[in-house]
């Protein structure tokens, strides 16, 4: 499957009624980003040594910019595995982000640089690009991504309608539809 048998895989080669797709997970084990868990984790060690609580009130938890480096990390990592694979592989390739709880809004926004546009009696009618997403800045190797959604309770996908190989609507219903998420066992 690989052009470089010495460089870096996807993780996972799934098969399922004659249909293929590599899916690279990775998984997401901060709220926040690195910088800003180091420098929170510091002032509360900082406070315990001066003999205080620790207790420390931060600045409110942003996901769109606080999540856009781990996700742009996670993102280039897979792109890299999925370039590996050979021309003649062309299944779906999918970023499946596990432990991720924010909301599905902010998941688009990170990825597509898109928000719902709402009508006044407060419907969503489409999405409204208002910046670069980070499926912008790659080269189009990931199909997919791929969450959990903890308001739905079902895996969302944010397909990326400019990929080399795209994702199709039957083979994310295929793979993902009826899967059942390990912690809500």
């Amino acid at each position: 499957f690989l052009q470089n048998k010495s460089g870096k895989c996807p993780d996972y080669l799934c098969h399922k009624s004659d249909r293929s797709i590599f899916v690279e997970v990775k998984t997401h084990t901060l709220l926040t980003n690195e910088k800003r868990n180091t420098k929170m984790r510091h002032a509360i060690e900082a406070k315990r040594r001066a003999g205080l609580s620790g207790t420390t009130i931060f600045a409110p938890f942003d996901p769109i910019p606080e999540l856009r480096d781990p996700f742009r990390n996670y993102l280039r990592d897979a792109g890299r595995k999925f370039r590996n694979l050979r021309d003649e592989h062309n299944f779906p390739r999918v970023l499946l982000l596990d432990g991720v709880a924010v909301c599905e809004f902010d998941v688009c926004a990170v990825f597509t640089g898109a928000y719902p546009s709402m009508n006044l009696d407060g419907d969503i009618v489409g999405l409204s690009k208002e910046h670069q997403g980070l499926f912008d800045l790659t080269q189009g190797s990931v199909s997919a991504v791929i969450y959990w959604s903890t308001e739905s309770k079902r895996y969302e996908c944010i397909a990326y309608h400019r990929a080399k190989i795209l994702l199709s609507e039957d083979d994310f219903r295929l793979f993902f539809d009826n899967a059942r998420h390990p912690i809500m066992e």
